[in-house]
């Protein structure tokens, strides 16, 4: 199988999977990824997120006024010692409902994960761990 192919369906089970477990929660997969990244990166940035998500600011902006309306983050201006009158750098911060999703949401993980790797045959996964 080639490279690109594997990869493309290996992300499009992870989304099937991730949408699956997160719906009960009212989230979608990006929006747990993402909520995943902020709860494990200390001062987490815009500009962080979508880096990690691989997309561009003005998803991670409509990615964070979702999730902020739904009560799981909030957005906080970072003062830097150098530069305490800007305010441009904020900090996305998780809050008690937030904490809780993911929480509940590391408790399906596993099931999660073993659900994944079953829709790859394991001669898929082998070809993928050995591909260049």
């Amino acid at each position: 199988m080639e490279l690109s192919t594997a990869i493309t369906r290996l992300c499009t089970a992870r989304n099937q999977v991730l949408n699956r477990v997160a719906a009960p929660f009212g989230l979608t997969a990006v929006q747990v990824m993402a909520l995943h990244h902020i709860s494990a990166t200390p001062a987490c940035t815009p500009s962080t997120l979508a880096r990690s998500l691989a997309v561009d600011s003005a998803s991670v902006t409509r990615l964070l006024d979702r999730l902020e309306n739904k009560g799981m983050l909030q957005r906080a201006a970072h003062e830097r010692m150098d530069r305490t009158h800007d305010r441009r750098v904020v900090e996305i911060i998780l809050t008690e409902h937030g904490c809780n999703a993911i929480r509940e949401l590391k408790s399906h993980w596993q099931s999660a994960r073993s659900e994944l790797t079953e829709a790859f045959k394991q001669s898929e996964i082998h070809g993928l761990a050995l591909a260049d």
